[in-house]
Order: structure tokens, then C-alpha cells, then sequence
């Protein structure tokens, strides 16, 4: 009985872990899951300073606004091509992607990284008919226990801001890639 309920357990989380969290709206436009190719368009960043955040504090040690864009439009785009779903041409299908970024830091000195906050609004579209969107809010990264405990000691810096955003990208693009028939 136990052997029977853990074998369905685990089917369901397979099930699950194939099935992607965008919302395919409008299937007139075929997509064909892991086959598809995506355009990167437009990719936002808005920065906001959470706990102990001070305007100015640190403004040399992180990526501003403008970097953040960067690091987030390199990160997608190295994954749309690892994963095989990259179109270098805007005549198929095209991803855009909105990132709210909230960068948190310790108590203790003000100068290192706690955990930072996501959302995100990934759209794809044909032209400008939106096919299909991915939208998590508040969202923050399972971590390990080494990285807790840096967090917790207050010795996470700018590598590690790096680190979450390629986490992040990859997710979103893992999602991307199970997406469609």
C-alpha cells in the first residue's frame, strides 16, 4: 500500500515538473514545447532599495538600474541559446520581460546582501498579439544552507546579487522551454 501511494506521489511530481507556468493564451499561434524559438525584446529592471537600503550607500559596489538590465538581458539570452530555443532574427516570437528587483542589506554594516526579492511579467507575443505570460510576484530563491549562512553572516556582496540574477534567468527560461505542445 505505502510502495502503491508513493509511486503515485511521484508520478504526479514528474507530471508536474513537465508542465510549464506560462499561461498559453492564445493558441491560434502554434508553439511547440522545446522546439520554438524566441527573439529577446525588451527586458526592464526596476531597482528598489528594501531593508536597509540608502540611496547613495553602496551605489559603486552594485549594479545600478542600467547594469541590471544588462546582467538580465545576458542572462536570458545565454539561456534561450544553451537551451536551444534562441531566435537572433524579431520575424517569430518574441520574449520581453519585466523584473522588479528588490535589493535588501544586513543590519550589521549595511554593506552586505540579504535576501533580495523578485517579480517578474514575462510575456511572449506575435507582432503585438501577447500569445502567452508568466507572472510570479514576491518571489525569493530557495537557498542552501552554506549560502544561508553567509547571508547570515553577513559576508554576501555583489557576487552573489550576480548569482541570484543567473538563477533567476535560468529558471524562467527552463519554464520557457516546456512551454507549448
Amino acid at each position: 500500500m505505502f510502495k502503491k501511494k508513493l509511486l503515485i506521489i511521484i508520478s504526479v511530481a514528474m507530471l508536474m515538473g513537465c508542465a510549464s507556468r506560462f499561461v498559453y493564451s492564445d493558441k491560434s499561434v502554434p508553439i511547440k514545447k522545446g522546439v520554438t524559438r524566441y527573439h529577446l525584446g525588451k527586458v526592464e529592471v526596476n531597482l528598489k532599495l528594501g531593508t536597509n537600503g540608502e540611496k547613495g550607500e553602496n551605489d559603486t559596489v552594485y549594479f545600478s538600474q542600467k547594469e541590471l538590465v544588462q546582467e538580465f538581458t545576458t542572462d536570458l539570452k545565454k539561456y534561450l541559446k544553451e537551451y536551444n530555443i534562441f531566435d537572433s532574427t524579431s520575424s517569430g516570437l518574441t520574449l520581453s520581460a519585466e523584473f522588479d528587483f528588490v535589493r535588501n542589506f544586513n543590519l550589521l554594516g549595511k554593506k552586505a546582501l540579504n535576501i533580495p526579492h523578485f517579480s517578474h511579467i514575462i510575456s511572449v507575443k506575435k507582432g503585438n498579439k501577447k500569445v502567452a505570460y508568466y507572472s510570479f510576484t514576491d518571489y525569493v530563491i530557495n537557498y542552501s544552507v552554506v549560502r544561508n549562512l553567509k547571508i547570515t553572516a553577513s559576508l554576501s556582496g555583489p557576487e552573489d546579487e550576480k548569482e541570484d540574477i543567473d538563477l533567476v534567468c535560468k529558471e524562467i527560461i527552463e519554464e520557457l522551454k516546456n512551454l507549448g505542445d
